[in-house]
């Protein structure tokens, strides 16, 4: 990630605001459910940026761990932790570089997480979710499709403003990846705005390649959910996939 979610890490959730994270959060706790992973188990969230599927799995009962790449996202979300009063161990994380001590019922990424990450880091990503997971453990993530990433964002200009805040979105598919340039404008005193800008690289992946990295990296019983019976928005995938034999 390429000075991702840094000037942008505060204005997040103002952009995010219409996404339905309980929901979210609730589907996959059903799916936790399924799998016979009880509450007070330990979960590994990767990619959490500002703690919001976070805050409803912890409420839910589970013992959490979230990680993130971003410094300035995490920070966000101890704060937020912090007023709402809950217990959740926040830690600066690669997805591609996950390595502890402990084991755990569940590894989750939700929103795009493993997008962002280029075919040798999605490799590493499953070896070290893998290897993060308790026997019959589970991994739960998502992606946005090839259809989003090359016809609904690519070559496109977005853009969105508050009394506070507005962003500019470009964004250009070289053929592998959507490059995105965001420019966001932040109030500061009076009628005084900020500019600053960060650049995103989302790559385009098949269902059936990540089904196979998943598959070579061990996960078993590997499913694929979207739809109208699921909270995932359109143009967004989710995988399952399951740890059945110790390596």
């Amino acid at each position: 990630m390429k000075n991702s979610y840094t000037a942008f890490a505060n204005k997040y959730d103002l952009a995010m605001f219409d996404t339905d994270y309980a929901g979210w959060a609730n589907f996959i706790i059903g799916i936790f459910e399924e799998h016979g992973i009880n509450k007070n188990a330990k979960i590994l969230e990767t990619a959490c940026g500002t703690g919001n599927i976070s805050f409803f799995i912890n409420r839910a009962g589970y013992d959490l761990t979230a990680t993130d790449s971003s410094e300035e996202m995490l920070n966000m979300a101890v704060e937020k932790c912090r007023k709402n009063g809950q217990k959740i161990n926040f830690a600066i994380a690669h997805m591609a570089r996950l390595k502890f001590d402990s084991h755990f019922g569940a590894v989750i990424c939700c929103c795009d997480g493993v997008n962002y990450l280029d075919k040798s880091q999605v490799k590493r990503f499953f070896a070290g979710a893998y290897d993060s997971l308790k026997l019959n453990g589970i991994i739960i993530f998502d992606i946005s499709t090839e259809y989003k990433l090359k016809n609904t964002l690519a070559d496109n200009i977005f853009c969105d403003e508050t009394e506070d805040f507005a962003y500019i979105w470009k964004n250009d598919f070289d053929g592998e990846k959507c490059k995105m340039e965001l420019t966001v404008f932040s109030k500061m005193e009076g009628d005084i705005f900020i500019r600053t800008g960060e650049y995103h690289e989302l790559f385009a992946y098949s269902e059936d390649f990540i089904s196979n990295e998943m598959k070579n990296a061990g996960f078993s019983d590997i499913a694929i959910k979207a739809g109208d019976n699921t909270p995932i928005t359109e143009g967004r995938v989710l995988f399952i996939g399951r740890k059945d034999k110790a390596k």
